[in-house]
């Protein structure tokens, strides 16, 4: 079940702002996503009302556009909403939002899940696409993740594991849904070989309710693979819970990118009134 809060607002208004850049040239994208979940899920709602409330509020303004007035709403995230349908009870996953955008025939790539009820309903929604459903942790198919050569469409690679573990390494029964510094170092030849590619692309990695040192180390520790990969970056957050932050790292390998998506976010979190 999703929750629908400033997180899923976040890291959907990210991923589509970056998307609808990298797919401007009308060629496709490939999207990579670690933790794909089902195309649609219902909504379990969160003990703070305050949350989600400009999520729900956002949704039930997307509801009311006309067919025609979907093209013209001012983000890519609630084009990508109007478009897909998205409303409390039945909230899209990136990859339905995304192909929302890009357009369902121009989106291939793969989708890692470990739940088999996700996964299944996954295989259903994109038989016969481009897009490749992979069952199981995105930490055992590593070589699955790898972009095709040639590559012929931009990438996107998307993380949204549940936190940072930021306290060296851990076992990885124990890290489950986490990240951890060892999960950047062992990523970084797959995302090297992303950059290193014939088509512009960018990394982007979400991690939620973070107090202030564990946001210290997971800036330290995406900082540092953005400087070892060589490429464009930037850290951007809104509020959590109880004074955490859910934060999102933009790496790409177009300079300006990040800044542009880092932008629109800011745009957007003015707009709708988010810390």
């Amino acid at each position: 079940m999703a929750r629908v809060n400033h997180g899923n607002l976040f890291q959907h208004a990210i991923e589509c702002a970056a998307a609808e850049r990298l797919s401007a040239a009308g060629t496709g994208l490939r999207l990579v996503a670690t933790h794909a979940m089902a195309p649609y899920e219902g909504v379990t709602g969160t003990a703070r009302p305050d949350d989600e409330r400009v999520l729900r509020e956002l949704l039930g303004q997307v509801a009311c556009l006309p067919p025609e007035g979907a093209d013209a709403a001012p983000h890519a995230v609630m084009r990508a909403y109007a478009r897909a349908g998205a409303r409390v009870e039945h909230y899209p996953n990136t990859a339905e939002l995304l192909a929302a955008l890009v357009g369902r025939d121009q989106l291939s790539g793969v989708l890692c899940e470990t739940r088999p009820e996700a996964v299944a309903a996954l295989a259903q929604a994109w038989t016969g696409s481009p897009l490749r459903i992979v069952p199981g942790s995105w930490r055992d198919h590593l070589d699955e993740l790898l972009p095709p050569s040639p590559a012929v469409t931009p990438w996107l690679f998307c993380m949204d594991p549940y936190t940072w573990r930021h306290q060296g390494e851990r076992k990885r029964e124990v890290l489950g849904g986490d990240l951890a510094p060892s999960d950047l170092e062992g990523l970084r030849p797959y995302l090297a070989a992303h950059v290193k590619g014939e088509q512009p692309g960018a990394c982007l990695i979400f991690v939620y309710g973070l107090d202030p040192s564990h946001a210290g180390g997971f800036r330290r520790g995406v900082l540092a693979l953005a400087d070892r990969l060589g490429v464009a970056r930037a850290v951007v957050g809104v509020a959590g819970p109880e004074g955490t932050r859910h934060l999102g790292a933009i790496l790409a390998s177009d300079a300006d990118l990040p800044s542009l998506v880092a932008e629109a976010w800011d745009g957007m979190r003015s707009t709708l009134g988010l810390a």
